[in-house]
């Protein structure tokens, strides 16, 4: 509209319009036809029920609610494409802990909280701030560490390391997931070599050793011996017995040597007048035999053990003896001398 012309037009208006925002005409304020925003981030129009522009800007909602993860503002450049739009101001950063090539962590819309994607199956996610917590796999015996792939790393725990825990021939070195790093001895018949005739123990510094058995029974007419099987084993030393008719071999239980003492010949048994023939010939033989073992002992004044070379002490049998009679027979000692 052509201010002038309407001026010109009202020459005799004497009401000029003091103080209109809009258009004066003849002394009275008209509406423009439209407002020019000052910016593109201002809407201008005119004030409903009134003649003046009103001018508004443009706002966006910080956080869309659909869209929790970014806020918004307008665009406010002249000439921009988007310009009187609201476009992202800022968005929810997800990179603590970085992104990895196991771990993605993005931002969910509806929350705005951010979230982990495992992209390696069977990984635990992990941070250096928080791996004992992330990772406790409630065991003593592993080291827990956060790779920088993000994901929880167990490597098992090397005792031998404490030395207090040094390894040695009599034990071994074990982890329990409850106490951690113990000692465990070996078993008690670890050396055990199964001879009896060895004392079998175990030295930490060189290991087993085997000892062998002393057998002694403290008698100088045994000899001791060791089966690896029973053990000791006393075993009455033998000596070989004297073929002279009057003479005894035995072991001096003293000096532990055999001896051989002569028997005195012509000690006399009285039998027909002791036994008068009641008893047999073998049981005779018996009584005669000790006699003679008897006489040699108090002769020679001495304690004697005397054992056969047959082994185990006991007499020959009567019908071996050389001075065997056949039942019936009776008279005078056959070692008697005339």
């Amino acid at each position: 509209m052509n201010i002038e012309l309407i001026s010109r037009s009202c020459d005799q208006n004497t009401f000029p319009c003091g103080g209109c925002c809009g258009f004066c005409l003849c002394g009275k304020c008209q509406a423009p036809d439209a407002c020019d925003a000052p910016t593109p981030c201002t809407r201008s129009a005119v004030a409903p029920g009134a003649v003046c522009c009103s001018n508004s800007t443009v706002l966006c909602t910080a956080n869309n609610a659909a869209d929790k993860c970014h806020t918004y503002l307008c665009d406010d450049r002249a000439g921009s494409a988007s310009a009187g739009t609201c476009i992202i101001n800022t968005t929810v950063q997800c990179g603590s802990p970085v992104n990895t090539t196991c771990f993605s962590r993005t931002c969910n819309n509806r929350t705005g909280v951010c979230e982990t994607r495992a992209i390696c199956p069977g990984l635990t996610e992990c941070a250096s701030g928080n791996v004992d917590v992330a990772c406790n796999d409630n065991s003593r015996c592993t080291i827990k560490n956060c790779s920088v792939d993000g994901a929880c790393q167990w490597t098992a725990v090397d005792c031998t390391l404490n030395p207090a825990f040094r390894r040695d021939n009599c034990s071994d070195i074990v982890c329990d997931p409850n106490t951690g790093c113990q000692r465990k001895p070996f078993p008690p018949n670890f050396c055990d070599d199964g001879n009896n005739c060895t004392i079998d123990v175990c030295d930490p510094t060189i290991g087993c050793r085997h000892t062998p058995v002393v057998c002694d029974d403290g008698l100088p007419c045994t000899d001791n011996l060791c089966d690896k099987i029973n053990g000791c084993n006393f075993v009455p030393k033998v000596c070989n017995t004297s073929n002279s008719t009057c003479k005894v071999t035995g072991c001096n239980v003293t000096t532990g040597l055999c001896e051989v003492r002569d028997v005195d010949c012509g000690f006399i048994f009285p039998i027909d007048s002791v036994i008068g023939g009641a008893i047999g010939a073998a049981a005779l033989v018996g009584i005669i035999i000790a006699a003679v073992i008897c006489a040699a002992g108090l002769a020679g004044g001495g304690a004697y053990a005397v054992v056969q070379a047959q082994g185990g002490g006991g007499l020959a049998n009567t019908q071996s003896n050389p001075i065997y009679q056949a039942a019936g027979h009776s008279g005078q000692n056959p070692l008697f001398k005339a």
